[in-house]
């Protein structure tokens, strides 16, 4: 008697390579989504960290009013070639005097915003920061 051999018939083949493709593709949306997510996370963080330097610029250049325009900045964290460029608008507003307390404070406001050409459909993108500044 002779050993039987057990082959693999086709259905059994495109089952396999099917659900390997499947695997695959699934693991690359992953690999994608995270890609994704880190990049809008290092784009928050650095536009947080340009609201904060510009409203310490503000304070340290005494710019409350009047307020300078819309300004834009281009900026990259991982290479030159992929810049995203970044939008801020200062806005100060007066309060005071308020007698035994202070003489003049201001709500100082930094709205940045900024979208990536490199990643679209995450629409726009924008962080806020205000500080209230009293002034002697």
């Amino acid at each position: 008697m002779e050993p039987k051999i057990r082959a693999l018939t086709v259905a059994e083949v495109v089952i396999a390579v099917a659900l390997l493709g499947l695997l695959l593709t699934s693991t690359m949306l992953l690999f994608t989504s995270l890609l994704r997510a880190s990049s809008k996370s290092s784009h928050q963080s650095m536009g947080a960290y340009l609201a904060q330097a510009k409203l310490e610029e503000c304070i340290r250049l005494d710019m409350y009013y009047p307020v300078p325009p819309e300004l834009s900045v281009g900026l990259y964290s991982a290479d030159k070639a992929q810049t995203t460029d970044f939008w801020y608008k200062l806005s100060t507003t007066r309060i005071g005097p308020r007698p035994g307390l202070y003489q003049t404070a201001y709500l100082i406001e930094v709205e940045v915003w900024w979208w990536n050409k490199a990643h679209p459909g995450q629409g726009r993108l924008s962080t806020h920061l205000s500080r209230l500044h009293y002034k002697p």
